[in-house]
C-alpha cells in the first residue's frame, strides 16, 4: 500500500507520547513489526512487561507466570498473586492525590448529568459494598446487576468487585425468561436493580420484570431496588430490599485483596445462535485484558474522556468502565438513546462533555449518517482525538462517514474486533496484534 492509500497519518504527538511508543522505549524495540514477534513468541516477556509498564499494582506479586500442566485452554495465570481491580481503578488514585478529578459523567434520558469524582465514588462503592455484605453477600457469591446504565452501575459493579463478589450484568432490554436464564446460569443470589428509567421521555418500569426474573431463576433470593422514578412495583416484600435504605445504614467496607484467580466478571453471549454462554473472567484476567485495550489500542491517557454508546449488560460497559477508570480517565455514560430528543445528541454529548474517545458501532454510524441532514455541522468536535469501534465488520461508506464527519479527517478508527488490530499511536501506527496464545483470563 502506498502512502496515498492511507486515510490517516499519525501526529508526532501520537508517535512520542502513545503508551505503546513507552513499552517500546522501555525494552528498546525498534518497530512495530519487532514488537508483534516478540509478544507473541514470548509471552513470559511479554505479561510482567506490560504489568510493570502499565503500573498495574499487585497487594502480592506472583510467585509464577503460569501453569499449563493441565493443557493450555486451562492455564493457571499469576500464581501467588493478589490483586483487587477496584485498588487499580479507583483506590489507588485517592491516595496519589487525585480524588477531586471526575470519575463518572452519567447524562439520563432527559439531559440531566450526575458527576462522580473519584473520591465520591469510592465513597459510595465502600458504602454499597457494606450494604451488600450486611445482606450477606461474601467473596465468591454471583450478584446480578439488571440496571440503567447510569452512575449507580458503576458504584454496584465496582462494589461487588471490591468485595469479591461476581458481578453479572443482564441487559434491561432482555425480557424475565432471558434474565432468568443468565441469573440462574451464574446462580446469582442477590439482584440489583431500579424501579424504572426513560426512554424517549416515557416511563419504562424495571421492577416488575426483575421480580418476575427473580423468581423464575431459582436462585436469586434478595432484590435491591434503586427508586429512580417513584414507580410501584408489584412488590415482593419478604426478599425487596431498599437500595436508599441499605446504602445509608451500612458502614463502608474496603476493597479486599483477593486471588488473581478470583472470579470476577460472568458475562453472557447474546444468545441469538443458541443458548447464552456464560464466559467466567477473573480479577488478573480483565485487569491485564482492560488495561491493555484502553492503554494500547486506544491510548487513553490521564484526564481524558471516553463515551462508549454501550449499555452496562454488554461486555463494552464493564470494559469502558474498568479501562477508563484504570488510567484515570472520566467516563461518560448514556441512559437513554441516540435519537431523542433529536438524532444530534451524540454530537451534544461529545460537546458537552468534551469527549476524547468515542466508541460505537457501524450500524450507529449508518444509522446518524441516514439523519445527516438532522445532525448538521454546527456543533463543536474538536475534543475528539480517538475513534473505536466494535461488534461488527465496517463498510467502506459507513468508515469514511465517521471518520469525516466524527473524527473530522482527524482522528484514527480502531476496531477493537479485528484479530490484528492496531493502536492508535505505535511507532509507525501500528501496534501490537491480538494475541492467539491463551490470554490470561479464564472462560
Amino acid at each position: 500500500m502506498t502512502r496515498s492509500n492511507h486515510v490517516w497519518e499519525p501526529r508526532l504527538d501520537d508517535l512520542s507520547h502513545s503508551h505503546v511508543a513507552r513499552l517500546m522505549d522501555r525494552h528498546g524495540i525498534a518497530t512495530a513489526d519487532e514488537l508483534r514477534q516478540r509478544t507473541a513468541a514470548d509471552p513470559e516477556w511479554f505479561y510482567p512487561a506490560i504489568v510493570d509498564d502499565l503500573g498495574i499494582e499487585w497487594f502480592r506479586r506472583w510467585d509464577a507466570l503460569r501453569d499449563s500442566s493441565r493443557g493450555l485452554p486451562w492455564t493457571e495465570w499469576f500464581l501467588g498473586g493478589r490483586l483487587n481491580l477496584v485498588h487499580n481503578a479507583l483506590d489507588r488514585h485517592v491516595l496519589a492525590g487525585c480524588g477531586e478529578q471526575v470519575a463518572v459523567i452519567a447524562e439520563d434520558d432527559a439531559g440531566g448529568v450526575t458527576r462522580l469524582t473519584y473520591r465520591e465514588l469510592q465513597a459510595r462503592v465502600q458504602r454499597f459494598a457494606g450494604a451488600l455484605a450486611g445482606l450477606g453477600v461474601v467473596a465468591g457469591d454471583a450478584v446480578g446487576l439488571y440496571l440503567p446504565t447510569g452512575a449507580e452501575a458503576v458504584v454496584a459493579l465496582l462494589a461487588c468487585l471490591s468485595l469479591g463478589a461476581v458481578a453479572v450484568p443482564v441487559f434491561t432490554g432482555l425480557g424475565p425468561e432471558a434474565a432468568a436464564a443468565r441469573l440462574a446460569d451464574a446462580r446469582a443470589t442477590v439482584l440489583l436493580t431500579a424501579d424504572g428509567t426513560r426512554r424517549r421521555g416515557k416511563n419504562v418500569a424495571l421492577q416488575p420484570a426483575a421480580e418476575h426474573a427473580a423468581g423464575l431463576s431459582g436462585t436469586v433470593r434478595q432484590i435491591v431496588v434503586l427508586r429512580r422514578l417513584g414507580l410501584a412495583g408489584p412488590g415482593d416484600r419478604d426478599r425487596v430490599v431498599s437500595w436508599e435504605s441499605a446504602e445509608q445504614a451500612a458502614s463502608p467496607r474496603a476493597t479486599v485483596p483477593l486471588d488473581a484467580s478470583a472470579r470476577a466478571l460472568i458475562l453472557h453471549t447474546p444468545g441469538t445462535t443458541g443458548a447464552p454462554k456464560g464466559a467466567v473472567h477473573t480479577h488478573a484476567g480483565v485487569q491485564l485484558a482492560t488495561a491493555k485495550e484502553v492503554g494500547y489500542h486506544l491510548d487513553l491517557r490521564p484526564g481524558e474522556t471516553m463515551f462508549w454508546v454501550t449499555d452496562i449488560g454488554w461486555m463494552m460497559g464493564p470494559w469502558e468502565i474498568l479501562g477508563v477508570l484504570f488510567h484515570r480517565g472520566t467516563v461518560v455514560l448514556l441512559d437513554g438513546t441516540l435519537d431523542h430528543p433529536g438524532f444530534d445528541r451524540l454530537f451534544r454529548i461529545v460537546e458537552r462533555h468534551r469527549v476524547t474517545h468515542l466508541g460505537l458501532t457501524p450500524t450507529r454510524v449508518r444509522q446518524l449518517a441516514a439523519h445527516q441532514g438532522e445532525i448538521g455541522r454546527g456543533h463543536d468536535l474538536s475534543s475528539i482525538r480517538v475513534l473505536g469501534s466494535t461488534g461488527e465488520p465496517w463498510d467502506e461508506a459507513s468508515y469514511l462517514w465517521a471518520f469525516h464527519n466524527l473524527g473530522r479527517g482527524r482522528c484514527p478508527i480502531v476496531n477493537r474486533t479485528s484479530t490484528s488490530s492496531t493502536t492508535t499511536a505505535g511507532r509507525y501506527a501500528a501496534g501490537p496484534a491480538t494475541w492467539s496464545a491463551a490470554t490470561p483470563r479464564r472462560t
